[in-house]
């Protein structure tokens, strides 16, 4: 059979996808903010150079991505100081290559909640600030880059946190996703705070990630007929 002569191409290996913990994200955030006063050291040995913009702030930038609306990069380098109000951010743009554009889909445009666990942290970096400065920027003040920030920031303090090398920072988006459904936020709602056009997207995405989740179906309904009532999860998004 000539067929079986012919080499059939290979598929590319997919990327691995890790699920950090919230104490290594808030490591990881940790050691970014260690390495500003570092980065503002080398400046000042330096003629004519400045230290790093108030509004570069990457301990804060990569914890507010897990933590409000699972971001994609491009949505969180797009805000605006303005997009955050009333405990609320407002995404409805996405910074690309050079571009402001829309989201990545019509479901990215999106209000998510801003978590307490920043919430203080946020409310001063925008305090009088002019509403439409980009929220947060590189160390020169221009709009975040990946590249840059991957390069320059990301890759050395996860190195630094003593964590997986190979972890990326579109990880970021699939811990916060990964998080939400393994404390058992119901899909539907964890869609809409990340920004999916489906649940369907977000299950066959990340739920096959989540280890230990084999017998929680099991334990769910023993704990109802024990008597006990799960409790409703508090809404994360709005429309």
């Amino acid at each position: 059979n000539v067929a079986e002569l012919v080499e059939l191409p290979k598929s590319a290996p997919k990327e691995t996808k890790y699920c950090m913990s919230l104490p290594q994200v808030a490591a990881v955030a940790a050691v970014l903010d260690e390495m500003v006063p570092e980065y503002n050291a080398q400046q000042a040995k330096l003629p004519g150079r400045q230290p790093a913009a108030a509004s570069f702030k990457p301990g804060l930038f990569v914890s507010m991505m897990v933590l409000c609306g699972a971001m994609r990069f491009g949505e969180a380098a797009g805000l605006r100081v303005g997009d955050v109000r009333d405990g609320r951010i407002r995404i409805e743009r996405s910074f690309r290559k050079g571009e402001i554009t829309k989201p990545k889909t019509y479901a990215g445009i999106r209000t998510v909640g801003v978590s307490e666990q920043i919430s203080v942290a946020l409310a001063v970096h925008v305090a009088d600030r002019d509403a439409d400065e980009p929220l947060f920027t590189l160390p020169n003040g221009s709009r975040l880059d990946s590249n840059n920030f991957r390069g320059r920031w990301w890759i050395p303090a996860v190195k630094r946190a003593g964590l997986e090398p190979s972890i990326r920072l579109h990880d970021l988006r699939h811990t916060g996703v990964s998080l939400a459904l393994a404390a058992g936020v119901p899909a539907t709602d964890v869609a809409k705070w990340c920004g999916h056009a489906s649940p369907l997207t977000t299950m066959s995405i990340y739920a096959h990630g989540l280890p230990g989740r084999e017998n929680a179906v099991t334990l769910a309904l023993d704990a109802m007929g024990e008597g006990n009532v799960l409790p409703m999860h508090r809404v994360l998004w709005s429309s």
